[in-house]
């Protein structure tokens, strides 16, 4: 692939953005964190399903609808896909109101050799050296936080498996970007609607005014990133993805110790600097892989 044309398709500036938004997209969450996660996590889904419906209406986003009820393999992938998606949503609020947000960095860190790890395990792909040598690093970085905290960093480790697990799982799904999301939270929406309006959600906690004006936004928190990274990697050469990839959780870690003020112990760096040579290496192989196979995107 030429990369001044990708350049000039703004390629790489869409999938940067889409990174660079959700490294920062915290700063948006901090201001519904009084919110109780579950009912956040409900409303979030109510309103991406309205946003997404608006935005792509012309698309006809309900063409595959009649495709879940007649093959019962797609509904109950895509139901399980909507609930790994929708408990990473949830986990992420959690970690706000824990103040563990350089969790949630670490666990979008992790998150890429997890999705090759997977690959290896379920698609029987190889574990080359280097990425034997990555998973060392990550391993012993993981050790090290154990042996001080007394117990994994169980939020990253399922913000991980979560989006890596559905990563996966969505390779097998023919369906468009849009058209997946738009089942995913409609098939998710009933009981998103359950935990507002039925489950003492709302009875619970009455939303400001302010929250109910920042709470409309996100659905385009949601979807806006997920757009341009969609139409970006479609551009890119899939090496320049593996580098920019990293620009969110590296975001998200200095939004929780700068602004957050999130306190960190020698070992959190200790592992972090260890997490940063794992990924190093990763990157490093994956831009040579590409580049073996002559720009080919897998």
């Amino acid at each position: 692939m030429d990369i001044k044309k990708s350049f000039k398709s703004n390629g790489h500036l869409e999938a940067i953005s889409s990174f660079i938004i959700w490294g920062l997209v915290p700063i948006y969450w901090h201001y519904l964190h009084a919110i109780p996660a579950a009912l956040n996590t409900s409303l979030r889904i109510m309103v991406t399903a309205i946003t997404i419906n608006i935005l792509f209406w012309n698309r006809k986003l309900f063409k595959d609808l009649p495709k879940i009820f007649k093959e019962k393999k797609l509904f109950f992938t895509l139901m399980l896909t909507s609930l790994l998606i929708t408990s990473n949503w949830y986990v992420f609020l959690v970690s706000f109101q824990k103040g563990m947000v350089w969790q949630a960095s670490l666990g979008y860190f992790l998150s890429p050799l997890c999705n090759v790890l997977l690959a290896i395990i379920f698609l029987k792909e190889k574990l080359s050296t280097p990425l034997k040598l990555a998973t060392l690093f990550i391993l012993i970085a993981i050790s090290n936080m154990v042996w001080h905290l007394g117990s994994l960093p169980w939020i990253s480790l399922y913000l991980c498996l979560s989006f890596s697990f559905y990563a996966l799982i969505k390779k097998g799904v023919k369906l468009s970007a849009q058209s997946g999301l738009n089942l995913e939270v409609l098939l998710i929406l009933p009981f998103a609607i359950w935990g507002i309006f039925v489950d003492g959600g709302l009875n619970s906690y009455q939303l400001s005014t302010f929250e109910w004006e920042i709470m409309a936004l996100s659905g385009l928190v949601t979807l806006v990133p997920l757009i341009l990274y969609n139409s970006g990697a479609q551009k890119i050469p899939f090496g320049h993805l593996a580098i920019y990839q990293y620009i969110a959780p590296s975001l998200q870690f200095f939004v929780a110790v700068i602004i957050f003020k999130e306190h960190l112990d020698p070992f959190h760096y200790q592992s972090f600097f260890l997490i940063w040579c794992g990924l190093m290496v990763f990157t490093w192989e994956r831009i040579m892989t590409i580049k073996r196979k002559k720009g080919i995107i897998t």
